[in-house]
């Protein structure tokens, strides 16, 4: 079922988004209205350190209003692989160059209205090689066992849906 795109302008361009208002016609005829919201693709960073602890990161969101406790993640730049943008990611905002990459899969994270799809990748065999992270994040890093991210899952402490669905990517093909 394929909507047809009957007429679309962009109402709003920002540097991390574009709105556009679009009119479709559904597959019975009807035409209805359309708001998306454009945004890159990013990737979400699932960091395994030597002790297999799971790297993570606590910053403030201001659209949750408070701080968030979150994978590393982040838009991808134009001209990035999924794997060259996790790997400044998790640089920027860890400070560690990841020696292996693995692709576990992605996911669109709001399909009825942003185009974001997310790349999930695992991240191991780690080396401490800060990059200067962005002037404008203040970010604090944290390592937790698998069984201690389950338990922040499960006691509602861990709220980012890019994360929760990361972790339920990588619980669900690792033996972790």
């Amino acid at each position: 079922m394929v909507e047809k795109i009957l007429s679309s302008q962009y109402i709003y361009c920002g540097n991390l988004i574009k709105v556009r208002k679009a009119a479709v016609e559904l597959p019975s005829g009807k035409v209805a209205p359309r708001e998306l919201v454009e945004h890159n693709p990013c990737v979400v960073v699932i960091a395994e350190d030597a002790d297999g602890k799971l790297l993570m990161v606590k910053q403030y969101r201001l659209a949750a209003s408070q701080d968030m406790l979150e994978l590393v993640a982040g838009s991808m730049d134009a001209g990035e692989t999924p794997e060259e943008s996790a790997s400044r990611e998790l640089r920027e905002e860890a400070g560690y160059k990841p020696h292996k990459l693995k692709r576990l899969g992605g996911f669109y994270s709001s399909p009825g209205f942003l185009t974001e799809y997310l790349h999930v990748l695992v991240a191991s065999d780690l080396e401490y090689a800060p990059l200067t992270a962005e002037d404008t994040e203040d970010i604090e890093v944290f390592r937790y066992t698998p069984a201690e991210v389950k338990a922040m899952i499960a006691g509602g402490q861990i709220t980012d849906s890019k994360t929760l669905a990361g972790l339920m990517l990588y619980f669900s093909r690792t033996s972790v």
